[in-house]
């Protein structure tokens, strides 16, 4: 029978202009993979041949394009049952993200050092080698090849990652291929403005049901905290785990520049120099007035095209742009190394240096419970970090000495040109491997509810 499915994935009464849509081509070779490996699957384990035959009928003869993707719907939810019900392989754990960012990569490294097998499920296109860190790499195309490719394995968890869209995360949550692990990269209850929410339709609402239904919450900060305490959400079990530092031997640091001082911004950045969040052209201007170098790493190659082309404009007439250094984008895995030759880092979000009421993303209350995964890029590339006032940043940077906080942008160059530099240590206490034990004792202790 399974030598008798069709090869093409067209067919049917779909119309001529969808069959020339290259998405459309592309999701329905997909759809017909999905099928043909559900149909092994079916039977290596067993499934009645009966129930083969109406799901083999009911594909080839669902010829409306939507009725299809329904159909394979329902072939990924009968093999998340399927493996719901398999016996657990000890000290696997299979990681599920939209988008490949330092935070899986950073616990994928550790966690194979620990000796657990990390299996990656992504969408988006790595910038860099990812077999270095996972065992096996699967690319899916859309939420439901996720939960196939997911039953598929049998970890002890899974842990899923998500970044304001959470189609992904909700289908694990409600069909569940074993048990889950929600990692969110930035909360939006509570957190962002409804301004920006309305721009996210539905988001909010499964990042809630996500919340709500998952055996266990990765937390990279303490913003969960503010569900719990404030909107009285009931969470599950809960880990605190940042991204922590490399270690030691990840990377080569190279040696700090001395043709002068040096202050570097890596992330992300508000293009429009007129925005309250677009400090970095007063920043770069006040800098570059005093002749102190400033380095800025956009995390997308277009950004750096466009901010290349605002700032020249912006500097033509308030600073220095031989001071102003607007660099390619980085691979995440490389960034700590590349940043260690300067002196300085920057963590601020608006001109004003803080999260007041002009910060049109998130509400004020935000900085007290947020933490960025640059703060320990910056730790492990030796910088000295200026910083806002939120009171989980100041905790971590001040308690070692490896940053202050600001209160004007002013303060940057003053501290800069009036106090001398300092090459920070990273404490025992936020190294990745010192911590790692933490997090595997937390898988398993899920395995146990």
């Amino acid at each position: 029978m399974i030598d008798n499915i069709p090869s093409s994935s067209t067919g049917g009464d779909v119309p001529a202009k969808v069959m020339k849509c290259r998405r459309y081509q592309r999701t329905m070779t997909s759809v017909v993979s999905l099928y043909r490996k559900f149909i092994s699957y079916a039977c290596r384990e067993g499934i009645r041949p009966a129930l083969i035959q109406v799901m083999h009928w009911l594909y080839w003869n669902a010829h409306i394009y939507r009725l299809r993707f329904h159909i394979i719907t329902i072939l990924a939810i009968i093999a998340s049952m399927i493996a719901a019900r398999r016996p657990r392989t000890q000290r696997q754990v299979v990681f599920v993200s939209d988008r490949l960012q330092i935070r899986p990569i950073k616990l994928a490294y550790a966690l194979k050092e620990a000796g657990w097998q990390v299996i990656l499920l992504h969408r988006g296109v790595p910038t860099f080698d990812a077999s270095r860190y996972f065992a096996e790499i699967h690319q899916y195309w859309n939420p439901w090849e996720a939960l196939w490719l997911a039953a598929k394995y049998t970890p002890i968890v899974y842990h899923v990652f998500s970044s304001w869209n959470f189609f992904v995360a909700a289908i694990f949550m409600r069909h569940k291929p074993g048990k889950i692990v929600f990692d969110n990269a930035d909360l939006l209850t509570g957190m962002v403005r409804e301004e920006i929410l309305r721009r996210y339709p539905q988001q909010a609402e499964l990042e809630q049901y996500c919340y709500a239904n998952a055996e266990g919450l990765c937390c990279r900060d303490l913003r969960t905290q503010y569900l719990k305490r404030h909107l009285r959400y009931h969470l599950p079990k809960r880990i605190l785990f940042p991204e922590y530092c490399w270690p030691a031997e990840k990377f080569q640091r190279a040696p700090k520049l001395t043709d002068g001082i040096h202050v570097v911004y890596a992330g992300n950045l508000e293009l429009d120099p007129d925005s309250p969040v677009g400090y970095q052209y007063e920043l770069a201007a006040l800098l570059s007035q005093n002749r102190i170098h400033f380095h800025i790493y956009p995390p997308f190659p277009q950004h750096a095209v466009d901010l290349r082309l605002n700032m020249s404009r912006y500097l033509a007439t308030c600073g220095n742009p031989d001071f102003v250094h607007i660099h390619d984008t980085i691979p995440p895995d490389s960034l700590a190394e590349e940043l260690s030759k300067y002196h300085y880092g920057i963590l601020i979000s608006t001109k004003k240096v803080d999260y007041g009421n002009d910060h049109n993303t998130y509400y004020q209350h935000a900085a007290d419970y947020f933490v960025a995964a640059k703060i320990f890029d910056y730790m492990d590339a030796r910088l000295f970090t200026f910083t806002q006032n939120g009171r989980f940043l100041r905790f971590i940077l001040e308690k070692h000495h490896n940053g202050k906080v600001v209160r004007c942008l002013e303060d940057i160059v003053i501290h800069c040109k009036h106090t001398s530099f300092t090459i920070p240590t990273i404490p025992q206490a936020y190294q990745l491997l010192t911590n790692i034990g933490r997090l595997t004792e937390f898988y398993m202790s899920l395995t146990r509810q």
